[in-house]
């Protein structure tokens, strides 16, 4: 999924950083508990509480990769395990997915959000609830990401705002 954000990498990228701030920036997240390390370093994990599909899911974020360059360019990778949370019966087993995050600057001073995943199959289980499954899972887990795509892009163009009001940009 793509999202042009009027907005500079630097403070789209704060945006998508800011554990501080998460609750208020991404209206399905209940809780954002940096479990350990520091955002955004590698190996720092978080715990995040959402609202999906009206019920409640745990999962927890492990910084894969972090890479910057030059103020124009930021990428962050993640694997996510999906805990065995109120949404699941107690017998489905936790599910694992990637999540690759890339901000980069346009010529017109806006910044391009990409952010792709991918389902990560552990059991045979899985694997065959992801062929049977698979279309409705995508439209639900895009249907969410499409969500926070657009509370991150409101979130860092209200950021860019209030620096060009200040004259901080």
């Amino acid at each position: 999924m793509t999202c042009e954000i009027a907005a500079s990498p630097q403070v789209v990228w704060e945006t998508i950083t800011d554990s501080q701030h998460a609750t208020s920036i991404l209206t399905q997240l209940m809780e954002h508990d940096v479990i350990s390390g520091e955002i955004p370093k590698v190996g720092s994990v978080v715990r995040e509480t959402r609202t999906w599909k009206s019920r409640t899911t745990e999962s927890f974020r492990t910084i894969t990769s972090v890479t910057i360059h030059d103020g124009e360019y930021y990428s962050l990778s993640t694997n996510i395990h999906l805990s065995q949370s109120r949404a699941f019966s107690k017998k489905q087993h936790a599910a694992r997915t990637g999540s690759w995050t890339i901000v980069q600057g346009n010529s017109n001073g806006s910044s391009v959000f990409v952010w792709t995943y991918a389902a990560i199959p552990e059991t045979w289980q899985e694997s065959m609830a992801l062929f049977v499954f698979g279309k409705v899972i995508r439209k639900s887990i895009e249907y969410h990401f499409q969500q926070d795509l657009q509370d991150f892009k409101r979130e860092a163009e209200r950021r860019q705002q209030a620096r060009m009001d200040c004259g901080c940009a």
